[in-house]
């Protein structure tokens, strides 16, 4: 099953597929099935395959088109150590450097290629009788070598550094890992994870961010990120600790307490071992080989403890609001942050504009934002601001989706007539806020850039891209209950350049509400 196996997917790589399979079976020389020698080889094995490919492959093989030209090196390499050492069952020991060389080129990652299995299938598929001893020799002359962090052999060019002798000196030079957090930091690294169901109910974009730290952060998200995913590694606190944190905690955070930090910084320390034996040792071509691979596999198996496979085990436990949340996959851990978003931005309005409800929008949108100002400015007493019925630019779907859809009409006979939102709209809080901005400028003059830090924060936290949609077109709606100023410049009436700089530079405008009492 191995060889065959094997043979079909060093064909497909060395060969021409198909037609270099039926080339195999009518193969009529020494190494093909016809001329197999069933008396020393009860099974097509792998040193058969290997057999096979080096005489009908040699020339590729030997290139360095060959994409795994240092694997078959390193066996032509052993197979040389191994006659030079040995004088009796030479032919044994070649099967085992064969089979070895072969199952580290296209063994599945995770296979276990131990001492039982190897011995075992060189005893049956490849008739060597005292294939255990074999191995335990080729090892003992450093021709092969068990890593027990893959559970498999592996050929070996041999080194004169003595690699775990190194590594345990190493342990001896080097402090114990305190700061579990920063080195964490060095090795993984998270990409944001998005709120589909949240955006999908809701039409905004939520993004959490992960953060790696010792103990429970009480941070504010900003910009594009909505909340954070806190991953706590610390050994010295208790899940109790991090509970009464998270109950403390407003904002849109998720706590994510590990209760095997002790094992975790046990790896960590091993990658500090093997990353100072590397350095000291960086011009020893095959020890820097051997210890590259064992740091690949710690940090590999770092990286399964703390991303998307060790997230969801009996050794996190997650905390939202004090409330321990079970999450047993990435379903539930989906679920959490959309729920934490339902939660902590309660206010968001329904907004299914893709185009607009976004942190930066795009160049075509910022074109339609300056028509759609425009229209707002002359149009505002024309219905649908006076866009065509028949068409459907992107201006014309912003105020769709923005006014109309929300019951909020610019239109007015006089001015004393009110201009407001459906009781019914999501955007009814959205409104209310404004208003009550407006009615909080009574008192002292007012930036607009307050006006926009109240809305980029929670209940509402909306996405930049409505901001600058809302504000300008919240303030020309209600253009009659305040005076506005570019810095100490009094503006008498608002034109889209002011609405278009208004949502570029809020911070260089202010206003004052009238102050009117009947």
């Amino acid at each position: 099953v191995l060889s065959a196996n094997v043979l079909t997917l060093s064909l497909q790589k060395y060969g021409q597929n198909e037609r270099s399979l039926f080339s195999f079976l009518e193969s009529s020389d020494h190494t093909g099935l016809a001329k197999f020698n069933k008396k020393e080889n009860p099974f097509f094995n792998m040193a058969n395959v290997y057999d096979y490919l080096n005489f009908n492959f040699y020339s590729f093989l030997k290139s360095r088109y060959n994409p795994d030209f240092a694997a078959w090196g390193s066996i032509r390499s052993s197979m040389e150590e191994v006659e030079r050492i040995f004088a009796d069952n030479l032919n044994d020991y070649l099967k085992a450097i064969k089979t070895i060389g072969l199952l580290n080129v296209f063994s599945a990652s995770g296979s276990i290629l131990d001492l039982n299995f190897l011995s075992d299938y060189l005893k049956i598929a490849c008739g060597v009788e005292n294939a255990k001893e074999i191995i335990k020799e080729l090892d003992a002359k450093n021709i092969i070598r068990y890593r027990n962090y893959s559970n498999q052999f592996v050929l070996f060019e041999g080194t004169d550094l003595d690699i775990e002798f190194a590594l345990n000196e190493a342990g001896n030079k080097i402090s114990e890992v305190v700061d579990v957090s920063s080195l964490l930091k060095k090795h993984i690294n998270f990409h944001p994870v998005f709120a589909k169901q949240y955006a999908y109910l809701n039409g905004t974009p939520r993004y959490f961010e992960y953060v790696i730290s010792d103990s429970p952060i009480n941070e504010v998200p900003k910009d594009e990120i909505d909340g954070f995913v806190n991953l706590v590694f610390n050994d010295k606190i208790s899940e109790d600790y991090v509970r009464t944190k998270s109950t403390q905690q407003e904002e849109a955070i998720v706590y994510c307490y590990f209760k095997n930090s002790t094992e975790i910084k046990n790896l960590l320390f091993e990658i500090e071992k093997s990353e100072k034996v590397l350095k000291e040792n960086d011009g020893d071509r095959v020890a820097k080989r051997e210890l590259e691979i064992i740091l690949h596999s710690q940090i590999t198996l770092l990286k399964n403890q703390i991303t998307k496979k060790g997230l969801f085990t009996a050794n996190v436990i997650w905390f939202f609001e004090g409330e321990e949340i079970a999450v047993r996959n990435e379903t539930d851990f989906k679920k959490l942050i959309s729920r934490v978003c339902l939660t902590v931005y309660d206010a968001t309005p329904i907004f299914n504009n893709e185009l607009v409800n976004r942190h930066k929008i795009s160049p075509s949108i910022y074109t339609a934002k300056n028509r759609y100002f425009t229209a707002l400015i002359n149009d505002w007493d024309k219905e649908n601001l006076g866009f065509e019925d028949s068409k459907f630019p992107p201006e014309k779907t912003i105020y769709l989706s923005l006014l109309k859809e929300n019951g909020i009409s610019p239109i007015r006979e006089n001015s004393t007539d009110v201009i407001a939102v459906n009781k019914d709209s999501s955007f009814r809080r959205l409104w209310q806020a404004s208003e009550d901005f407006l009615e909080s400028a009574k008192l002292e003059q007012l930036k607009i850039s307050e006006f926009y830090d109240l809305l980029s924060k929670k209940p509402f936290k909306l996405k930049q891209g409505l901001i600058d949609f809302w504000i300008p077109t919240f303030l020309f709606l209600k253009r009659d209950d305040f005076a506005i100023f570019n810095e100490d410049s009094y503006i008498p009436y608002l034109s889209e350049e002011n609405l278009a700089l208004i949502a570029k530079l809020p911070e260089k405008y202010t206003l004052k509400t009238f102050d009117i009492e009947f």
